[in-house]
């Protein structure tokens, strides 16, 4: 077996495993599961994955002997309770294992018996209520599997067939409406008949090729990474199985304009299979939701269900590798039209920046409603309220929507037009108790990452009614909704209310805005922009917290991860990397550089680099002078902390002819030091067994060679002040015999850290005016409220705009400030120091970042 074909049966066999341990040892399925009955076809499906893994040549799961005990298995399926799908699955997995000569005589009648589903052949013939078409397909393969099981044609087979045949040559774009009237539904059921027809597919004549291939070429272009399928019924989980069935299939046919393209989504899908699983258990009804007919009654069934279709098309990779690369999502604008009369179809729109699909038919729930879905960008509760489309209030009546037949519809270089006549409750026909007359024009186009919708609205002159617009958002997702005119606008808190879950997870937030109109008419336009995704290489720095922590549903801000292999695929995507110290997340090699910012680059994101340093701090040899030079010719947008930093760095280094350069301030570190304003400073003194003095000073951070803390020092010792003390953190080997002068070594936690400027009087703040951009230690001394002692370093001048003591460059000079220091010096210099906090507030900086990357 190949990579690719060989991890799906891993993925199986593990999950399997887990499976046994956690809910059925020895493969005995329990009677129930959390409060519901194990039904037939959990247990049938049982019986078929085992039988799958055998023929995959896993020999043993869970310490189970599998070609010894599978058939056994047969005795737990109660046969008259089997029907449909799971008929076929019972009667292949015999003839998969050797037949009926390799059973018992019961275990045989039981095999004949369950692959026979009566009830399914007797729906089909009654002329009302007929199951959905897909079932004349499933019917098909029951009678075929069971005609291969008891090697002869069974009663059924051949009129079977031939409904199957004439169900894929009904159509001439490949597409088969699954709805009973008056709906119509074109979903995932599609791509599965013709799967299910694929054993006897040369029964099906040439409609069913022609036919699966227009369908594959169609889901090409409709596909999303979440799956190939994603509106509708029966996605979330089954969506992303789908696009693995597809893509073995175009791969094993060579259907559809780029099978390659389909072996790349494939390997991307089995990436993403874990996070729907846990201990061998589907997820799907865990913070999201399955469609009412697949709730948590049917989870252990959906499990094997699923893991069935892995193996099938395991079966079909075997030939194939693993492929990787973004290419696989090429851009698309296009209608899919899945009817002759162009009535009912889905717009798929994939660019760089969003990626959705608007599917308009005349579905029987919100599934199919003229919405965009996109999982993880426009999301959808499966049960709860419909949201992205108008709804329609009136005197006493239910929400209404629009409704009836699709009276327009078509894609031009306006953008996608959809038409309704009628406003009725969801799911109901356009001739119920509360139908209204009216009418919706819509008119949906795209550009950058705004969703754009032009409504016109008509219900009816003389009444009062109320236009309303819900949006709901996923935590990681954040969207932007505007509206023209602004209408009156509400934001609700949904997180964990089940109404509000998803196929693929939870509405976190809803946002609503309401029209009051009694006119009768309407005219609107609302946007979506999708908030920024945002790559950080260090997003779990202070620093980076203090910044992201106000975007919270404004931007979407993930960790990089590391810089070495996967990053371009990791960064698909992403709007912006965020660089803040490059020698922390690739280091100084040049090399190395170079091909991380190639690999960069190769995911087409935007690269900015908050330049704090102008080299790194532990390394200023050449090569990480090289190293920083790459990354000031690739980066396309620099933040700098001041213009005095911006002038070094444009100084130090050749930046790219496209980058551009911006000035945003570092914050204040208030937030951190809110816990301890009540402290006092004699039990900071008491805690760190300091004696009490009238001035205590501090230099605090880390030392560099930058900071002359020597300078301190002897400043200190050579003031004529007895009542001051100095406490500093210097490198090893600094000293002092003035028993004014602590010396301290080493890292000082922060608690502590935080703790301890409640005692002092004021920080020195020594630095010299060459090798730093910026220091931290000044928002410190900001949020503290502490004043600041300075150099004449051009930075800390600009910072703090003369709410600082400057005390000039030497020794001798800091000891003549020291010396003149008074109280009332030191208490104006602490109240400048914190009305700057207004200034450098996290929140209002986070804002002009934000707005700095959404300019590029």
């Amino acid at each position: 077996m190949t990579d690719l074909s060989a991890r799906l049966v891993r993925f199986v066999a593990e999950g399997m495993d887990a499976f046994a341990a956690r809910v059925a040892p020895g493969f005995r399925l329990p009677a129930s599961y959390a409060g519901h009955p194990v039904d037939a076809a959990t247990r049938a499906d049982l019986l078929y994955v085992l039988g799958l893994l055998l023929d995959a040549g896993v020999t043993e799961v869970a310490g189970v002997a599998l070609d010894r005990v599978v058939l056994n298995f047969l005795s737990d399926v109660p046969a008259a309770a089997v029907e449909g799908f799971s008929s076929y699955r019972v009667a292949e997995t015999v003839s998969r294992l050797g037949g009926l000569s390799r059973l018992t005589a019961e275990q045989a009648a039981v095999a004949l018996a369950a692959s026979r589903s009566p009830r399914l052949v007797a729906a089909l013939a009654e002329d009302t209520p007929r199951p959905r078409r897909n079932f004349l397909v499933v019917s098909a393969r029951c009678l075929w599997a069971q005609g291969h099981l008891e090697g002869r044609e069974p009663a059924g087979l051949s009129e079977a067939l031939g409904h199957a045949r004439a169900l894929f040559s009904s159509t001439s774009t490949g597409w088969i409406n699954d709805a009973r009237e008056p709906w119509t539904q074109y979903d995932i059921y599609t791509p599965d008949m013709y799967l299910l027809a694929e054993p006897f597919a040369a029964a099906m004549g040439p409609a069913w090729l022609a036919g699966f291939a227009r369908v594959i070429a169609d889901l090409d272009d409709l596909a999303q990474p979440a799956g190939a399928v994603v509106w509708g019924r029966s996605i979330g989980v089954l969506s992303l199985a789908m696009t693995i069935e597809v893509g073995a299939a175009s791969l094993r046919r060579g259907l559809g304009p780029s099978p390659d393209r389909w072996r790349a989504r494939v390997t991307q899908a089995v990436d993403d299979l874990p996070g729907w699983f846990s201990g061998g258990v589907i997820t799907a009804h865990q913070h999201r939701a399955s469609d009412p007919y697949r709730g948590t009654p049917r989870r252990l069934q959906l499990t094997l269900d699923v893991y069935g279709k892995l193996l099938l098309a395991a079966k079909a990779l075997r030939d194939y590798p693993q492929a990787s690369g973004a290419s696989h999502w090429p851009a698309a604008n296009r209608l899919v039209v899945f009817d002759d009369e162009g009535s009912s179809g889905t717009w798929t729109y994939r660019s760089r920046d969003l990626s959705f699909v608007v599917p308009v038919m005349r579905g029987s729930f919100s599934g199919y409603l003229p919405v965009p879905y996109g999982p993880g960008l426009f999301d959808h509760a499966v049960a709860g309220p419909a949201t992205m489309i108008p709804t329609l209030l009136l005197a006493n009546s239910p929400m209404l929507l629009p409704a009836g037949p699709v009276a327009n519809l078509g894609l031009d270089d306006r953008g996608l037009t959809v038409e309704h006549r009628a406003w009725a409750p969801p799911g109901e026909p356009a001739d119920g108790r509360w139908t209204a007359p009216g009418r919706r024009s819509a008119t949906y186009r795209a550009y950058g990452r705004t969703l754009e919708v032009r409504e016109e609205l008509e219900f009816g002159a003389g009444q009062q009614a109320v236009v309303g617009l819900a949006v709901g958002e996923t935590a990681g997702q954040p969207l932007r909704l505007s509206t023209d005119p602004p209408g009156s606008r509400t934001t609700i808190d949904t997180e964990g209310i089940p109404e509000w879950f998803g196929h693929w997870g939870a509405i976190t937030r809803v946002q609503q805005v309401e029209f009051p109109c009694s006119s009768g008419r309407l005219a609107f336009t609302w946007r979506l922009t999708r908030g920024l995704r945002i790559a950080s290489t260090d997003i779990d720095h202070a620093y980076s917290r203090a910044l992201y922590g106000p975007l919270a549903g404004e931007a979407s801000v993930v960790s990089a991860g590391d810089s070495g292999v996967g990053l371009t695929d990791r960064l698909d995507g992403v709007d912006v990397l965020h660089l803040a110290w490059p020698e922390r997340w690739s280091g100084v090699d040049p090399e190395i550089t170079a091909d991380v910012i190639r690999r960069v680059k190769a995911a087409r994101v935007r690269l900015v680099w908050t330049m704090h340093n102008r080299v790194p701090h532990r390394r200023k040899d050449r090569a990480s002078a090289e190293s920083y030079a790459q990354w000031a010719s690739a980066a396309d947008l620099v933040i700098h902390h001041s213009e005095y930093g911006r002038r070094v760095a444009t100084q130090t280094y050749a930046y790219g002819m496209h980058t551009r350069h911006v000035v945003i301030p570092h914050g204040a570190w208030t937030a951190p030091y809110d816990d301890y304003r009540s402290l006092t400073r004699t039990q900071v003194e008491q805690e760190e067994a300091w004696p009490a003095a009238d001035l205590r000073l501090a230099v605090i951070g880390q030392p560099r060679a930058e900071k002359d803390i020597r300078s301190v020092i002897e400043a200190v010792e050579a003031c004529g002040r007895r009542d001051v003390q100095l406490v500093v953190r210097a490198a090893p080997g600094t000293s002092s015999q003035d028993p004014r002068v602590t010396v301290e070594y080493g890292h000082v936690p922060e608690r502590r850290f935080h703790r301890r400027m409640k005692a002092y009087d004021a920080i020195v703040l020594p630095f010299t005016s060459e090798g730093m951009l910026a220091t931290g230690t000044v928002f410190d001394c900001m949020g503290s409220g502490t004043p600041a002692i300075t150099s004449g370093w051009g930075f800390l001048g600009e910072v703090l705009r003369g709410a600082g003591i400057r005390y000039g460059r030497t020794a001798s000079d800091l000891a003549a400030c020291i010396d003149s220091l008074t109280e009332g010096q030191l208490a104006r210099a602490c109240a400048a120091i914190t009305a700057l906090q207004a200034d450098y507030d996290w929140t209002a900086l986070a804002r002009r970042t934000l707005e700095a990357l959404e300019q590029l």
